[in-house]
């Protein structure tokens, strides 16, 4: 730049300057836009998850449903139509309290595609990090 008069250096300068500012910019909203996309991720799998755990609740409330309306006034063994539904909502809540939720296949997941070290990278561990990502 020495052969063109300070303003266009000064103009060329700013320009630089401009560009390195869009650029950093533009990593951020990528770097942004990709973690938006892995939070809205896991919360649509939390959201399944859920919705598609209550279908066996559903089911297994329908058949036993209809069969005590086959059989009006029956119980089975000490069980009436009300308790034996509420046993079916207190496993069902018992079995979605306890299972993992899908974390093994996750970290397994992660694992074999290499994104682990992402995980591992961060200033919280990675079970704090696979846990958060469940709450969210």
């Amino acid at each position: 730049m020495r052969g063109f008069p300070a303003s266009h250096r000064s103009v060329a300068l700013r320009r630089s300057r401009l560009l390195r500012r869009f650029s950093a910019l533009r990593r951020l909203v990528a770097y942004v836009a990709a973690g938006a996309q892995d939070t809205l991720e896991y919360r649509a799998d939390y959201l399944f998850r859920t919705v598609l755990g209550l279908v066996p609740l559903f089911v297994d409330a329908l058949v036993w449903i209809a069969v005590f309306r086959a059989r009006p006034g029956t119980s089975l063994g000490l069980y009436d139509l009300p308790r034996l539904l509420s046993y079916i909502v207190a496993a069902q809540m018992v079995l979605q309290l306890t299972g993992s939720g899908g974390i093994d296949e996750r970290m397994a997941q992660d694992i074999r595609d290499g994104t682990l070290s992402a995980y591992l990278l961060r200033p919280m561990g990675n079970m704090a990090a696979v846990l958060k990502l469940g709450l969210c």
